[in-house]
Protein backbone atom coordinates (compact mmCIF):
# COMPACT_ATOMS: atom_id res chain seq x y z
CA UNK A 1 0.00 0.00 0.00
CA UNK A 2 1.30 3.48 -1.05
CA UNK A 3 1.76 6.41 1.37
CA UNK A 4 -1.02 8.00 -0.03
CA UNK A 5 -3.73 5.02 0.18
CA UNK A 6 -2.34 5.10 3.77
CA UNK A 7 -3.29 8.83 4.44
CA UNK A 8 -6.40 8.28 2.44
CA UNK A 9 -7.51 5.08 4.44
CA UNK A 10 -6.80 6.87 7.44
CA UNK A 11 -8.76 10.05 6.57
CA UNK A 12 -11.63 7.80 5.81
CA UNK A 13 -11.45 5.81 9.23
CA UNK A 14 -11.24 9.23 10.68
CA UNK A 15 -14.21 9.97 8.88
CA UNK A 16 -16.30 7.02 9.95
CA UNK A 17 -15.73 7.12 13.57
CA UNK A 18 -16.64 10.78 13.77
CA UNK A 19 -19.96 10.04 11.66
CA UNK A 20 -20.76 7.85 14.84
CA UNK A 21 -19.49 9.85 17.65
CA UNK A 22 -21.50 10.31 20.58
CA UNK A 23 -21.43 13.62 23.09
CA UNK A 24 -21.89 17.34 23.43
CA UNK A 25 -21.07 19.29 20.00
CA UNK A 26 -21.03 23.13 19.99
CA UNK A 27 -23.23 24.46 16.54
CA UNK A 28 -23.66 27.90 15.71
CA UNK A 29 -23.51 29.58 19.28
CA UNK A 30 -25.92 26.77 20.71
CA UNK A 31 -25.16 22.72 22.29
CA UNK A 32 -26.50 19.80 21.01
CA UNK A 33 -26.32 16.37 21.73
CA UNK A 34 -24.93 13.33 19.52
CA UNK A 35 -26.45 10.07 19.34
CA UNK A 36 -26.27 7.39 17.43
CA UNK A 37 -29.59 6.14 16.03
CA UNK A 38 -29.63 2.79 14.42
CA UNK A 39 -31.93 2.91 12.06
CA UNK A 40 -31.61 6.79 11.38
CA UNK A 41 -27.73 7.28 11.71
CA UNK A 42 -25.99 10.05 13.47
CA UNK A 43 -28.81 12.71 15.39
CA UNK A 44 -27.91 15.89 17.09
CA UNK A 45 -30.34 16.53 19.53
CA UNK A 46 -30.48 20.32 20.96
CA UNK A 47 -30.68 20.91 24.11
CA UNK A 48 -33.12 23.29 25.28
CA UNK A 49 -32.41 26.07 27.39
CA UNK A 50 -28.74 25.68 27.35
CA UNK A 51 -27.05 28.69 28.52
CA UNK A 52 -24.42 28.32 25.90
CA UNK A 53 -21.96 31.18 27.55
CA UNK A 54 -21.74 29.06 30.47
CA UNK A 55 -21.98 25.42 29.12
CA UNK A 56 -19.14 22.48 30.23
CA UNK A 57 -18.98 19.29 29.16
CA UNK A 58 -17.96 17.24 31.74
CA UNK A 59 -17.43 14.10 30.42
CA UNK A 60 -19.23 12.26 27.44
CA UNK A 61 -22.62 11.78 28.88
CA UNK A 62 -22.98 15.11 31.39
CA UNK A 63 -22.79 18.92 31.23
CA UNK A 64 -23.91 21.50 33.02
CA UNK A 65 -24.54 25.26 32.88
CA UNK A 66 -25.37 27.99 35.21
CA UNK A 67 -28.58 26.73 35.83
CA UNK A 68 -29.02 22.95 35.12
CA UNK A 69 -27.12 19.75 34.71
CA UNK A 70 -27.93 17.66 31.90
CA UNK A 71 -27.02 13.53 31.35
CA UNK A 72 -27.36 12.60 27.05
CA UNK A 73 -28.37 16.10 26.75
CA UNK A 74 -31.73 16.05 29.24
CA UNK A 75 -32.03 18.08 32.24
CA UNK A 76 -31.78 16.42 35.30
CA UNK A 77 -34.56 17.89 37.33
CA UNK A 78 -33.28 19.25 40.82
CA UNK A 79 -29.58 19.17 39.90
CA UNK A 80 -27.61 21.83 41.70
CA UNK A 81 -25.06 22.82 38.64
CA UNK A 82 -22.89 25.01 41.57
CA UNK A 83 -21.96 20.93 43.32
CA UNK A 84 -22.46 18.99 40.47
CA UNK A 85 -19.76 16.77 39.12
CA UNK A 86 -19.34 13.47 36.75
CA UNK A 87 -17.42 10.77 38.76
CA UNK A 88 -17.98 8.50 35.30
CA UNK A 89 -20.29 8.24 32.23
CA UNK A 90 -22.37 6.31 34.35
CA UNK A 91 -22.32 7.86 38.24
CA UNK A 92 -22.80 12.23 38.95
CA UNK A 93 -23.33 13.73 42.44
CA UNK A 94 -24.41 16.87 43.72
CA UNK A 95 -24.55 18.35 47.40
CA UNK A 96 -27.72 16.74 47.48
CA UNK A 97 -27.61 13.91 45.66
CA UNK A 98 -25.96 10.89 43.93
CA UNK A 99 -27.46 10.22 40.84
CA UNK A 100 -27.78 7.03 38.46
CA UNK A 101 -27.90 8.81 34.95
CA UNK A 102 -30.61 11.34 35.51
CA UNK A 103 -32.23 9.62 38.65
CA UNK A 104 -31.54 9.75 42.05
CA UNK A 105 -29.84 6.91 43.87
CA UNK A 106 -32.37 6.73 46.70
CA UNK A 107 -29.83 6.90 50.26
CA UNK A 108 -27.13 7.62 48.57
CA UNK A 109 -24.67 9.96 50.32
CA UNK A 110 -23.01 12.15 48.05
CA UNK A 111 -20.21 13.32 50.75
CA UNK A 112 -18.88 9.79 51.12
CA UNK A 113 -19.83 8.13 47.38
CA UNK A 114 -16.92 7.24 44.72
CA UNK A 115 -16.43 4.83 42.51
CA UNK A 116 -15.33 0.70 42.90
CA UNK A 117 -14.54 0.37 38.94
CA UNK A 118 -17.41 0.72 37.59
CA UNK A 119 -20.20 0.41 40.74
CA UNK A 120 -20.77 2.67 43.55
CA UNK A 121 -20.20 3.31 47.13
CA UNK A 122 -20.74 5.28 50.02
CA UNK A 123 -20.65 5.00 53.72
CA UNK A 124 -23.40 2.96 54.07
CA UNK A 125 -23.57 0.54 50.99
CA UNK A 126 -22.29 -0.50 47.26
CA UNK A 127 -24.54 0.29 44.56
CA UNK A 128 -24.62 -1.73 41.37
CA UNK A 129 -26.49 0.38 39.34
CA UNK A 130 -29.12 2.05 41.05
CA UNK A 131 -29.39 -0.50 43.47
CA UNK A 132 -27.75 -1.07 47.00
CA UNK A 133 -26.53 -4.48 47.25
CA UNK A 134 -26.70 -4.24 51.28
CA UNK A 135 -22.63 -4.94 52.01
CA UNK A 136 -21.58 -6.35 54.81
CA UNK A 137 -18.16 -4.08 54.89
CA UNK A 138 -18.74 -0.97 52.04
CA UNK A 139 -15.16 0.24 53.11
CA UNK A 140 -13.39 -2.98 52.39
CA UNK A 141 -15.64 -3.97 49.28
CA UNK A 142 -13.71 -4.87 45.86
CA UNK A 143 -14.42 -6.60 42.30
CA UNK A 144 -12.47 -9.74 42.21
CA UNK A 145 -13.95 -9.85 38.21
CA UNK A 146 -16.94 -9.58 36.36
CA UNK A 147 -19.07 -12.35 38.29
CA UNK A 148 -17.50 -12.16 41.73
CA UNK A 149 -16.97 -9.40 44.69
CA UNK A 150 -16.22 -9.76 47.59
CA UNK A 151 -15.40 -7.69 51.25
CA UNK A 152 -13.54 -8.33 54.78
CA UNK A 153 -17.02 -9.92 55.71
CA UNK A 154 -18.85 -11.69 52.76
CA UNK A 155 -18.42 -12.93 49.05
CA UNK A 156 -20.95 -11.87 46.21
CA UNK A 157 -21.65 -13.23 43.10
CA UNK A 158 -22.97 -9.88 40.55
CA UNK A 159 -24.37 -7.99 44.03
CA UNK A 160 -26.20 -10.99 45.63
CA UNK A 161 -24.58 -12.10 48.73
CA UNK A 162 -23.03 -16.07 49.03
CA UNK A 163 -25.26 -17.54 52.35
CA UNK A 164 -21.95 -18.91 53.86
CA UNK A 165 -19.44 -18.12 52.15
CA UNK A 166 -16.27 -17.45 53.39
CA UNK A 167 -14.30 -14.49 52.29
CA UNK A 168 -10.81 -15.40 53.32
CA UNK A 169 -10.73 -18.80 51.75
CA UNK A 170 -13.04 -17.96 48.43
CA UNK A 171 -11.30 -18.47 44.90
CA UNK A 172 -12.70 -17.96 41.62
CA UNK A 173 -12.60 -20.66 39.37
CA UNK A 174 -14.21 -19.67 36.66
CA UNK A 175 -17.06 -16.46 35.81
CA UNK A 176 -19.22 -19.49 36.64
CA UNK A 177 -18.18 -21.03 39.80
CA UNK A 178 -16.36 -20.33 42.88
CA UNK A 179 -15.55 -22.12 46.29
CA UNK A 180 -14.46 -21.76 50.02
CA UNK A 181 -12.94 -24.42 52.15
CA UNK A 182 -16.61 -25.86 52.44
CA UNK A 183 -19.09 -25.44 49.75
CA UNK A 184 -19.07 -24.73 45.97
CA UNK A 185 -21.30 -21.74 44.50
CA UNK A 186 -22.41 -20.93 40.81
CA UNK A 187 -22.54 -17.18 39.95
CA UNK A 188 -26.65 -17.43 40.28
CA UNK A 189 -25.93 -16.52 44.21
CA UNK A 190 -26.60 -20.39 45.40
CA UNK A 191 -24.40 -23.17 46.74
CA UNK A 192 -24.16 -26.43 45.10
CA UNK A 193 -25.94 -29.28 47.13
CA UNK A 194 -23.60 -31.93 47.47
CA UNK A 195 -20.03 -30.32 45.78
CA UNK A 196 -16.81 -31.21 47.01
CA UNK A 197 -14.91 -28.47 47.81
CA UNK A 198 -11.85 -29.76 48.41
CA UNK A 199 -11.63 -31.54 45.10
CA UNK A 200 -14.17 -29.22 42.88
CA UNK A 201 -11.49 -27.92 39.83
CA UNK A 202 -11.78 -26.25 36.25
CA UNK A 203 -12.12 -29.09 33.86
CA UNK A 204 -10.60 -27.56 30.47
CA UNK A 205 -9.60 -30.77 29.21
CA UNK A 206 -13.47 -31.42 28.48
CA UNK A 207 -14.22 -27.56 27.69
CA UNK A 208 -13.02 -24.31 28.63
CA UNK A 209 -15.40 -23.53 31.02
CA UNK A 210 -16.28 -27.49 32.48
CA UNK A 211 -16.28 -28.19 36.46
CA UNK A 212 -15.89 -31.42 38.57
CA UNK A 213 -15.24 -33.17 41.66
CA UNK A 214 -14.10 -36.38 42.36
CA UNK A 215 -17.85 -37.26 42.12
CA UNK A 216 -19.30 -35.55 39.49
CA UNK A 217 -19.28 -32.94 36.48
CA UNK A 218 -21.26 -30.26 36.45
CA UNK A 219 -23.36 -27.52 34.44
CA UNK A 220 -23.31 -23.89 34.17
CA UNK A 221 -26.50 -23.99 36.21
CA UNK A 222 -24.38 -26.38 38.94
CA UNK A 223 -26.48 -29.26 37.90
CA UNK A 224 -24.56 -32.42 38.27
CA UNK A 225 -24.32 -34.99 35.75
CA UNK A 226 -22.03 -38.02 34.95
CA UNK A 227 -18.55 -37.27 33.60
CA UNK A 228 -17.92 -39.05 30.09
CA UNK A 229 -14.70 -40.59 29.57
CA UNK A 230 -12.60 -37.37 27.56
CA UNK A 231 -11.63 -38.41 23.73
Amino acid sequence: MSKLQKISCLIFVAILLSACATGYQERNGTYVFLHWDAGGGQKASPIRGADAKTFQVLNTFYAKDKNHAYFRGWEIRGADPRSFVALSDWYAKDAANVYGENRIIDGADPATFSLVSTWGRDKNDVYRGWEPIKACDPSTFQLIDDSWERDNKCVYARGKRLENANPITFVVINPFFGKDDKYVFTFLGKAIEGADAATFRAAKDRCKYCVEDKNHCYGHDGKAYRCRAVK
